[in-house]
């Protein structure tokens, strides 16, 4: 019985992030006509913030549909939010390029070093340009430091560092090898391939809530620092998720 309410609870979940997709599509096309009519030009740091938002939102959509299969590697996109979330949050939060500057070197740093890694994946020209940009990136003016670890970086923004250590980490686990005990059958158990039981039940259900309220926080904060006209019922929506796995201590700003 406890399963069937648990599954029960996911597929509630999952229509209200359909309809949140719906209203995160609306949101865009009202940017769109807003930006369109008034002439706007975007900053860097707002096209930054922009592809951030949109790599949660890709994310978020792979997340639901693992989610209708009952996958617990919906975790998987979660973790992928959540890093995002933090890097979003800390150029939104900095009052100057520094923070954008260092996440996009931070961006030009790890293809870089895939490059390094996989000799003739690309020309080595290509790979002294990469790196070119980021020393641009970091030498300013003024100069900037390179970013530290992800758990550090959370700790220094306001409203994220609960989001790490709960969240972020949270996803972690099965995103690595943290989740293997799961899929390990038990003795005279039959093997059997598919989603780990109730354990991929119970993560795609918490990997939704988190990851609902993750894209709710970011189009909050859109709405909230432009003066666009932009509009979603963020309330409704919130409420009608339901509790989930586990507290997050504050809402980033």
């Amino acid at each position: 019985m406890a399963n069937e309410a648990t599954r029960a609870l996911l597929h509630r979940r999952i229509a209200v992030a359909e309809e949140i997709c719906a209203f995160a599509s609306s949101l865009v096309v009202q940017a769109n006509v807003a930006l369109r009519e008034r002439a706007i030009r975007l900053r860097n740091k707002d096209r930054l913030l922009v592809g951030l938002a949109l790599k949660i939102d890709n994310a978020y959509r792979a997340l639901i549909e693992d989610c209708k299969a009952e996958r617990s590697e919906a975790m998987h996109h979660l973790r992928t939010m959540a890093e995002c979330m933090i890097y979003f949050y800390a150029v939104a939060q900095d009052p100057s390029d520094g923070m954008e500057r260092r996440v996009l070197a931070k961006a030009f740093h790890e293809e870089a070093k895939f490059f390094k890694d996989n000799p003739g994946e690309t020309d080595p020209s290509e790979i002294s340009e990469i790196e070119a940009v980021r020393a641009r990136l970091l030498a300013g003016p003024p100069k900037v430091k390179p970013l530290p670890d992800l758990a550090t970086l959370a700790k220094s923004l306001e409203g994220v560092t609960s989001w790490y250590s709960r969240v972020y980490r949270m996803a972690c686990e099965p995103a690595h090898i943290g989740d293997v005990i799961e899929f390990i059958p038990q003795e005279d158990e039959a093997i059997g391939t598919g989603p780990a039981g109730d354990f991929a039940l119970f993560g795609a259900k918490d990997a939704l809530w988190y990851g609902s309220h993750i894209v709710l926080s970011i189009m909050r904060t859109v709405c909230e620092s432009t003066d666009l006209g932009l509009q979603a019922p963020f309330d409704v929506l919130e409420s009608r998720l339901g509790d989930g796995g586990g507290p997050v201590n504050s809402e980033p700003k």
